[in-house]
């Protein structure tokens, strides 16, 4: 394995984790009806944890190989991540607007679903996406 692929096995592996412990959390609020079934930082620490360790491999790799990992494919294969989270965050208000107003989830399950679900939106197509050759 070359360096551009340990950086995007890095990349890759870190949002796809935080993505789903994003995932995990939306699914134990849902199970469990508790706003924090989790302690509540731990997708926040988790995400800051992956953007320190994604700077620090591209850091550590130089910058040749840091553009490398960051090429044309790369950027467009994670603007489709992105345009796929965006759809799915906007996708849930409606979604969860209409749970909350026929009383089926309370604002304060809704808040804490949204918010790591909007996260998981993107954080794991981006993790498929960005993978091997593309």
């Amino acid at each position: 394995m070359d360096k551009v692929e340990s950086v995007s096995l890095i990349r890759r592996s870190s949002m796809g984790l935080t993505g789903g412990l994003c995932l995990i959390y939306a699914a134990l609020v849902a199970a469990t009806g508790d706003p924090t079934p989790i302690w509540p930082w731990s997708p926040v620490l988790l995400g800051g944890l992956t953007g320190l360790i994604i700077a620090a491999s591209l850091a550590l790799s130089g910058r040749a190989v840091a553009e490398r990992a960051t090429d044309e494919l790369y950027r467009s294969q994670d603007h489709r991540a992105q345009r796929i989270g965006y759809w799915v965050a906007l996708l849930l208000f409606p979604v969860f607007g209409a749970l909350m107003s026929a009383d089926a989830v309370t604002p304060a399950l809704a808040f804490p679903m949204m918010g790591t679900l909007t996260a998981a939106a993107y954080l794991i197509p981006h993790a498929l996406l960005t993978g091997g050759d593309g």
